[in-house]
């Protein structure tokens, strides 16, 4: 996900405290008048205290709709009883007693405010500057949109068969919460919704009467109807650009636009740069449920872990009432989130929501095209599924962008709308009266090839259960018998761990099981769930228990359950084989390939871990276990019938694929050693902390010495600063002044960063003989990472003209060094406004 938000505000914790922001000024509840919320207890309630108050402006968080049927709806749902409170300074005392009792208010709250950092947008990328992508290559491509070659993306979740199945349907319609989509983009245009009465009606009226005016293409917060979001573009461009056109990109579930590909609604809830009160956001969920959309598009999220009544009320209102037109190709709606780009397990709202229907609700985490996940993905049991989300690699995700262009981008953003074109084509595919959300979410989730193996030896790898979205396994038909009986079923004791083995039978479309349930005995609940999603039928598949309770007495028996439910008959392996005595290799993840990344920084290996794989040795006696392999960084230790293997990589190990062999023999036996093969692939590192750098490890940009007492500066920022993986970043234009208590004698600053240029007008005239000023300059990157520098005003008499503080001139040779001592590649001429050292000496370069 790829935007970042902070939420400001306090919830109300009782109707009394209405008292003091109605009776005094606004300011005592620390935002703005309008942003206070009341929800009523019902209309009669509603209306009757509205009247009570004549000075106090109520306004319906949802519009009144003219429109009966849209208006009904609202009202039997008890949405229409959300109202937002405005000039509260201006209402009575006497009135506030109705409130200060709280009777007929259900709730009185402070709207949550969503700060958005402004994005960057790229209107033009060469894609031959791209890194390479791997090994993904296409002959004869299923699509002649030029840049669907760079699409990799799509291979992992095995679209194009998916394609074959389904391109997606005119009337499933998925609201995309986001930023405002170009709806003018080449690529995108035929794909759009059209609210068709608001089209060809008058300008300025609401002519289809669902409370707004001239929402053409959906609802937009913005005050500025010609800004289009880069973000918010990306995210539609994946869901369902037009395919098979010639031009730009293809997309999940966009077809040709034509007579096939699903409808893009745009809701603006999101504007990069400003901050957006939740009870707008609200609004959109209402907006697109009353509209059509079955589908709510969402790569954004909170920064706080406080849920939002309102918003909560809302997306139930989607769930609900979504599909309630007479086409509707589904009765409800699914909501798909984005799982946000943290590195953490600890959701934010609204994932965090306890009101609403989880069965109807997604989160999506976020993949590498390693099917590792990503180095920024938020993980844990409250994320249901996982995509491709791109990587800070270079194999990024592509997709449209604002002006008609396209562009890379990372996040788990960029992951959540595969899933919801996902959902599309299932939509699409199962279209009915009586099709569900909660078939299409566990059509998605028991279909997705499970992701484990892949995860081995990393953090929160038991964390991060996630299975990958298969498009082409989501879209079979629904299976109408039951699946095969596992074959070949046998249950191995290696001292007190189980190995339980068995072939991966078919369903009845062909296709694996979702999963595989182990039995004890008699028992009814499973001993194991095994998921098996995505295995190759006719497979020898394994399952490592180390509980420590098999039993070699108790009856074990295995069934098999498609992703529709069906159950197959119970296959049986009477007791338990002894195996304690054989000397064996066991190698729990059921993949032989595992992937390393070198580490970049501390803060990334301290993030990640040192990567290690545990495998099981088993067999009577004193063992040596050894790895087989010319490589020095793959070491071995043994404790316990653990094998532990390590890869001890750093910054000069060798990018690559490369085989070794664990290697066990009973001591002094090495003739009868037994052998694991495997391989390792070393890959280049990530890096997900700071965004940017620059040329000083305390992350000062530039630091100005001046012993004149007024003046003005114009600095370049970004000149200053470069991306590690040349990704886009921009620079905030906020700052902030801190100070040196002990240095700081007085000064005035003017300053602001307009365009990444920070403009200064300084005044020492209050100083003594030295003071010092830094402005603080925050930055963030395409991945949503922030970044802090400084810059440092100096004024000193003891100064010459305008210099800065510099080391020993002696570490420098001929040449053009920053004053932190790292060397410049250019001329003189093409310096920005700054103190260089130029051949061994200061230099001011200051242009007008």
């Amino acid at each position: 996900m790829a935007i970042l938000y902070r939420k400001y505000g306090k919830m109300m914790r009782n109707a009394t405290l209405i008292l003091v922001g109605l009776s005094s000024s606004a300011s005592a509840f620390g935002v703005q008048s309008e942003d206070i919320q009341i929800v009523f207890e019902n209309r009669a309630s509603a209306d009757s205290i509205i009247a009570l108050y004549p000075d106090v402006e109520f306004e319906r968080v949802i519009p009144v709709a003219s429109n009966q049927e849209i208006e009904t709806r609202h009202k039997e749902s008890g949405i229409d009883l959300w109202y937002i409170v405005k000039h509260p300074s201006r209402a009575k005392t006497r009135s506030a007693n109705i409130f200060e009792k709280g009777s007929g208010i259900r709730g009185v709250f402070e709207t949550q405010m969503i700060t958005i950092p402004e994005y960057q947008p790229v209107s033009d990328i060469d894609f031959t500057q791209q890194k390479p992508l791997g090994s993904i290559t296409r002959s004869t491509p299923a699509m002649n949109d030029p840049l669907y070659p760079r699409q990799w993306h799509y291979d992992m979740i095995n679209l194009e068969n998916a394609w074959e199945l389904e391109q997606g349907k005119r009337n499933v319609i998925v609201a995309v919460m986001d930023g405002w989509i170009d709806h003018n983009h080449p690529d995108l245009a035929a794909n759009m919704w059209v609210n068709e009465a608001e089209l060809n009606g008058q300008p300025g009226v609401d002519d289809d009467g669902n409370g707004y005016v001239d929402d053409i293409y959906g609802y937009n917060t913005s005050k500025d109807p010609e800004y289009y979001s880069p973000h918010g573009t990306h995210v539609a461009g994946t869901v369902a650009a037009v395919n098979n056109n010639g031009i730009g990109v293809c997309s999940v579930a966009g077809g040709n636009g034509i007579d096939t590909g699903v409808k893009l609604m745009s809701i603006g809830i999101v504007n990069e740069g400003t901050q957006i009160a939740d009870w707008k956001m609200a609004r959109g969920f209402v907006y697109a449920a009353d509209n059509g959309a079955v589908i709510s598009q969402n790569s954004w999220q909170s920064g706080d872990t406080k849920q939002s009544p309102v918003l909560n009320d809302a997306i139930n209102y989607f769930m609900e009432n979504a599909g309630k037109k007479t086409d509707s190709p589904m009765k409800g709606g699914l909501v798909i989130f984005a799982a946000g780009n943290d590195h953490s397990n600890n959701p934010h709202t609204p994932l965090n929501g306890e009101s609403f229907n989880r069965d109807r609700f997604m989160a999506v985490g976020a993949i590498s095209a390693e099917k590792i996940r990503t180095s920024f993905s938020n993980y844990g049991w409250w994320v249901d599924v996982a995509a491709p989300g791109g990587e800070q690699d270079g194999t990024s995700i592509m997709s449209t962008t604002t002006n008609g262009g396209y562009q890379l981008m990372n996040g788990t953003s960029m992951a959540c709308p595969h899933v919801s074109g996902v959902a599309a084509l299932i939509v699409s595919k199962f279209a009915s009266a009586d099709l569900t959300p909660e078939f299409v979410k566990n059509r998605i989730i028991s279909t997705a090839t499970p992701m484990e193996g892949y995860q081995a030896g990393y953090n929160h790898e038991k964390e991060t259960s996630l299975g990958l979205v298969n498009a082409y396994a989501a879209l079979f038909d629904v299976n109408k018998s039951a699946p095969g009986i596992p074959k070949d079923f046998s249950v191995k004791m290696y001292d007190s761990y189980g190995l339980f083995s068995w072939t991966i039978p078919a369903d009845s479309n062909g296709n694996p099981p979702s999963v595989c349930r182990i039995y004890g005995g008699n028992e009814d609940v499973p001993f194991a769930i095994v998921k098996t999603a995505g295995a190759e039928v006719g497979a020898h598949f394994e399952y490592l228990d180390k509980s420590g309770y098999l039993d070699d007495h108790t009856e074990y028996t295995i069934e098999a359950v498609d992703c529709d439910g069906n159950k197959s008959g119970r296959s049986e392996a009477s007791g338990i084989d002894d195996c304690t005595h054989e000397l064996t290799i066991i190698n729990p993840y059921n993949i032989e390939h595992f992937v390393v990344y070198k580490p970049s920084a501390p803060k990334f290996t301290e993030s990640l871990g040192e990567v290690t794989l545990k495998f099981f040795v088993n067999g009577p006696g004193s063992k040596t276990v050894e790895i087989e392999s010319p490589l020095d960084f793959i070491k071995c230790d043994y404790f316990m019938k653990d094998c532990v293997v390590t890869f001890d990589v750093s910054d000069t190990t060798s990018v690559g694929t490369f085989p070794f062999t664990i290697k066990v023999y009973k001591k002094g036996e090495p003739e009868n050693a037994v052998f694991l093969p495997l391989t390792c692939t070393i890959k280049k590192p990530l890096c997900y902390n700071d965004g940017v750098t620059c040329d000083s490890e305390d992350k000062i940009l530039t630091a100005v010495e001046t012993n004149q007492r007024t003046g003005s500066l114009s600095i370049d920022l970004a000149k200053y600063l470069t991306h590690p993986w040349g990704s886009n970043f921009t620079i905030i234009e906020k700052s902030e002044t801190t100070m040196d208590e002990s240095l700081t004698l007085g000064y005035v600053l003017t300053y602001g960063i307009i365009d990444g240029v920070l403009n200064v007008e300084y005044d020492f005239t209050s100083a003594f003989t030295f003071s010092q000023a830094t402005i603080r300059v925050d930055v963030v990157d395409e991945y949503m990472k922030s970044s802090r520098f400084y810059v440092d005003i100096i004024f000193s008499e003891n100064f010459s003209g305008v210099e800065a503080v510099v080391p020993d001139n002696a570490q420098y040779k001929s040449g053009i060094y920053t004053i932190y001592g790292v060397k410049l590649d250019c001329e003189e001429k093409d310096l920005p406004f700054g103190i260089y050292i130029i051949n061994r000496k200061k230099v001011l370069i200051h242009r007008q």
